[in-house]
C-alpha cells in the first residue's frame, strides 16, 4: 500500500491552498464592480434673472469604468406665470467627460423623453431658432407650472480623479430675454485598469493584514515548533548513534590495532617487496631477453616475497577469516584482489596449486629471505629430487620463471600495486583522530590503479548478487576516501 503523506507535508500544503484560494477571493471581491448610490442632490439657488425657474440635476453613481457610461438627469420646473422656450444644455463643466447619449435625441427605435408637443416643436420654427444658439436644445418650450425631466449618459475618455461636474441650462422668456443656470450634477471619477489593479491589490493587502497575516503567524509558529521538535529528535538520535559508535569503536580499536600489527602490516610489507621485485624482473626480461637466468637472485627474491604474500594471507584466512576494515567496500575489493591474484598465478597449470600448497605448508609467515633462499638453492641443485618440499619448491620455481614473460604476470604487477595502496589506506584509517589534520590518510590512486580496481569490480559483479553493486560502491569508496 502507498504510504500516507506526513502531517508535516499535508499541513503546509493545506495552508498554501487556503492562502491561494483566499487571495483569489480577496482579489475578485476587490476587483468586482461596486454599485454605489448617488449622493444627495440639493437644488441650486434660483438666479436673480429668473426667480421662478428651478433646475436640479444629479448623476447615477460617483464612479465609472472607462468605456462604460453613467447616467445623469436634469429636472426643470417652470413656476413662473409665463412659458419659457428654447431650453438647451451646454456641457461646459464636464471636463474630459462627454455626453454619449441623449434621451431628447434618442437612437433609432427608442422613444424620446420629450413630450410629443415639444418634440414636434423642436423640429419647427421655434426649434430652429433654439438650434441656432445651441445644438443641445432639449425642449422648445415649457409651459407655466410645468416640470420636465431629461436624462443622458456620460463617458470618460481617460482616467479622471474625483471632481464635481457642471452643466449650464439656458432658456429664453417670451420677450426673448435669455437666461442660464449652472447645475451641479455631483462628484464622479473615471477608473482605468490601473485603478482596478490598485483596488484589487488593496483588497489583498487588507485581507492579509486583517486575517491572512495572523493566521500565517499561527501556522509559522506551528511549523517552527514541529521543525524544532524534529531537529531535537534528530540531534538526540545522532547523539545516541554517536555514543553507540564511540562505545563500539572503543572496543574495536584495540582489535583493529592488533590485527594491523600482527597481520596487515606484515602482509603489506610482503606485497610491497613483491611488487618491487616483480617490476625489476619484468624490466630485465623486456630489455634483454634471456639476460635474466632462472637461478638469478632477482628471481629467487621475487618468488620468496610472493610466496610470503600467499602464506601471510593464509594465516589471516585461517585465524581471522578474512579482512576486517572500517569500510565494507574496502573488505570486498581486498578479498577480490586476493582471489584475482591467485587466479593470475595458478593460470590452470597442472599440479601448480598442489605444489604451492606443499611449499606454503612448510614455511612460516615470518620466514626471512636468508632462511628461504638456501632451501630454494638446495631444490635447484637437486633438480626436483629429495624431500617432498624440495620437489615441490623446484616445480614452483620453474613455473614461476615461465610466468614472468606472460600477460598474467604483467596484470598481477598492477594488481599488487593497487592492493598495496588499499591495504595501507585501510590500516591507517582507524587512526583518523590520532594523526594531525595534515597527516590524515587519504587514498591516492592514479588512473592506472583506478582502472585496475574498476576492472576487478566489474569482473566480480558477474560472480553473483553479493558483488552486484560493487562497481558503484567502489566509485563511492574513491570519493569518500578523499574526504577522510
Amino acid at each position: 500500500m502507498p504510504e500516507k503523506p506526513s502531517r508535516d507535508i499535508v499541513i503546509p500544503l493545506l495552508f498554501g491552498a487556503f492562502l491561494i484560494i483566499a487571495t483569489c477571493l480577496a482579489g475578485w471581491l476587490g476587483s468586482a464592480e461596486k454599485l454605489e448610490l448617488p449622493g444627495s442632490v440639493t437644488a441650486a439657488p434660483a438666479l436673480a434673472a429668473a426667480p421662478d425657474v428651478e433646475v436640479v440635476g444629479g448623476i447615477a453613481q460617483p464612479r465609472i469604468e472607462l468605456g462604460k457610461p453613467v447616467r445623469f438627469w436634469l429636472t426643470v420646473r417652470n413656476r413662473s406665470t409665463t412659458p419659457i422656450g428654447n431650453l438647451s444644455l451646454e456641457p461646459s463643466g464636464l471636463g474630459k467627460f462627454q455626453i454619449s447619449a441623449r434621451c431628447w435625441r434618442p437612437q433609432q427605435g427608442l422613444a424620446s423623453c420629450i413630450p410629443a408637443a415639444q418634440a414636434v416643436a423642436v423640429s419647427g420654427a421655434a426649434g430652429t431658432a433654439g438650434a441656432a444658439s445651441s445644438p443641445d436644445v432639449f425642449a422648445s418650450s415649457l409651459a407655466r407650472c410645468q416640470t420636465l425631466s431629461v436624462w443622458g449618459e456620460l463617458t470618460g475618455s481617460g482616467h479622471q480623479d474625483r471632481q464635481t461636474l457642471f452643466v449650464t441650462v439656458r432658456w429664453s422668456s417670451p420677450d426673448k430675454h435669455a437666461s442660464q443656470y449652472v447645475v451641479a450634477l455631483g462628484g464622479v471619477e473615471a477608473r482605468d485598469d490601473f485603478d482596478k489593479h490598485k483596488e484589487t491589490w488593496a483588497a489583498i493587502v487588507a485581507f492579509y493584514k486583517d486575517l491572512g497575516l495572523p493566521f500565517l503567524l499561527v501556522v509559522l509558529a506551528y511549523v517552527f515548533k514541529r521543525w524544532d521538535d524534529q531537529r531535537e529528535r534528530k540531534r538526540q538520535d545522532a547523539e545516541s548513534e554517536r555514543q553507540q559508535l564511540l562505545q563500539t569503536w572503543n572496543k574495536m580499536l584495540p582489535v583493529s590495532h592488533r590485527d594491523s600489527t600482527k597481520y596487515n602490516m606484515p602482509l603489506a610489507s610482503a606485497i610491497g617487496s613483491s611488487h618491487e621485485c616483480f617490476l625489476k624482473c619484468r624490466r630485465a626480461m623486456d630489455q634483454t631477453p634471456g639476460s635474466l637466468p632462472a637461478d638469478s637472485d632477482l628471481v629467487k627474491h621475487a618468488l620468496c616475497y610472493f610466496l610470503l604474500v600467499m602464506r601471510r594471507f593464509r594465516s589471516i584466512s585461517d585465524e581471522r577469516g578474512g579482512f576486517y576494515f572500517k569500510d565494507r567496500t574496502g573488505e570486498k575489493i581486498s578479498a577480490q584482489s586476493v582471489l584475482e591474484m591467485f587466479g593470475l598465478y595458478l593460470r590452470e597449470v597442472k599440479d601448480l596449486g598442489t605444489n604451492t600448497s606443499v611449499v606454503l605448508d612448510n614455511i612460516k609467515p615470518s620466514v626471512t629471505l636468508g632462511q628461504f633462499v638456501p632451501v630454494l638453492d638446495a631444490s635447484l641443485v637437486g633438480q626436483g629430487t629429495g624431500t617432498p618440499l624440495l620437489q615441490a619448491l623446484y616445480q614452483v620455481h620453474s613455473e614461476f620463471y615461465k610466468w614472468i614473460p606472460t600477460k598474467e604476470f604483467l596484470d598481477i604487477v598492477a594488481l599488487l600495486e593497487a592492493f598495496s595502496l588499499i591495504l595501507d589506506f585501510e590500516m591507517n584509517r582507524p587512526y583518523l583522530y590520532w594523526y594531525s589534520q595534515k597527516q590524515r590518510e587519504i587514498l591516492k590512486l592514479d588512473d592506472g590503479v583506478k582502472k585496475t580496481l574498476e576492472d576487478l569490480a566489474l569482473k566480480a559483479q558477474k560472480m553473483g548478487a553479493k558483488y552486484k553493486n560493487l562497481p558503484q560502491e567502489l566509485r563511492e569508496y574513491f570519493k569518500d576516501s578523499q574526504k577522510v
